[in-house]
C-alpha cells in the first residue's frame, strides 16, 4: 500500500517497514540490525530520515511507541513514508520483521556495489586527467577495498534460514496492555498466542481479562 508515491527504493522501504515493526515489538531486536546500517546507505533522503528517526527511538527508548515517533525531530521530513511503512507492518506482522537482517544486507549490498562503482569512476578521471603515480595507486587501492568489501550472499532463501529468523524475534510479539505490572511480567499479549489467568472463583479474572484486553485494543 502506497499512501503518498514516495519514491524510495522497494528494498529500502522493506528495511524500514521491519525496523518499524521491530521497534515497537523488540527494539532490542531492533538496535542491533540498526547497528548494521547507516543514513548514507540509503538513496532516498526521505527514507535515510525516516531510519535516522528509529534508530534514535530505539537508542533512547527501552520500549518505544508510535508517540515517541510523532515527536521526534524528523517526523515531519518523514511522516508520509513513515506512515506507510507503519501501515505494512500493522497489515503482515512477523513478515517484515522475520525478514529484516535479509532486507539489511540487501541495502548493505546495494550500497557496496555503488561505493564500488563510484571509486572505479574516480579512478578512471585520475587516469584520464593525467594524475600522479601515487594518486593513482591509492585510487586503486580503494576501489580494491571497496570490491573486497562488497557482500555477494545471493544464495536462494532456504527454511534453515526462515527458522533462523524466526528464532530471532526470541519471543512472540505481544501488544501491550497499558498494565504496568502486567506488561512487565508478561510482555503483554502475545499475538496469535494465549494468555491463561488462573485464580480463585470470584476473585476478578473476568474483569482484569477485559480490561487487558481493552487497554490491548486501544
Amino acid at each position: 500500500m502506497i499512501l503518498h508515491g514516495t519514491s524510495a527504493p522497494q528494498s529500502e522501504r522493506d528495511v524500514l517497514t521491519g525496523l518499524y515493526e521491530l521497534a515497537l515489538q523488540n527494539p532490542h531486536r531492533a538496535r542491533e540490525l540498526c547497528r548494521k546500517l547507516t543514513p548514507d546507505m540509503f538513496l532516498d533522503a526521505e527514507a535515510a530520515d525516516a531510519f535516522q528517526l528509529v534508530r534514535d527511538v530505539v537508542s533512547v527508548n527501552d520500549m518505544p511507541t508510535e508517540a515517541d515517533i510523532t515527536r521526534h525531530g524528523l517526523w515531519k521530513d518523514c511522516r508520509d513514508l513513515v506512515v506507510d511503512v507503519v501501515s505494512t507492518a500493522r497489515a503482515n506482522l512477523c513478515a517484515y520483521s522475520l525478514g529484516a537482517e535479509r532486507f539489511a544486507q540487501q541495502i548493505r549490498s546495494e550500497y557496496g556495489k555503488r561505493l564500488a562503482k563510484d571509486r572505479a569512476t574516480d579512478l578512471a578521471k585520475l587516469v584520464d586527467d593525467g594524475s600522479s603515480p601515487a594518486e593513482v595507486a591509492a585510487a586503486a587501492k580503494g576501489v580494491a577495498e571497496a570490491a573486497s568489501a562488497m557482500e555477494t550472499d545471493t544464495r536462494p532463501i532456504t527454511l534453515t534460514d526462515a527458522i533462523h529468523e524466526y528464532l530471532l524475534m526470541e519471543a512472540a510479539p505481544t501488544v501491550p496492555t497499558q498494565f504496568a505490572q502486567f506488561d512487565r511480567m508478561s510482555g503483554g499479549l502475545p499475538v496469535g498466542g494465549l494468555t491463561v489467568i488462573a485464580a480463585p472463583p470470584s476473585v476478578g479474572k473476568s474483569a482484569l481479562a477485559m480490561q487487558l484486553m481493552l487497554g490491548a485494543l486501544e
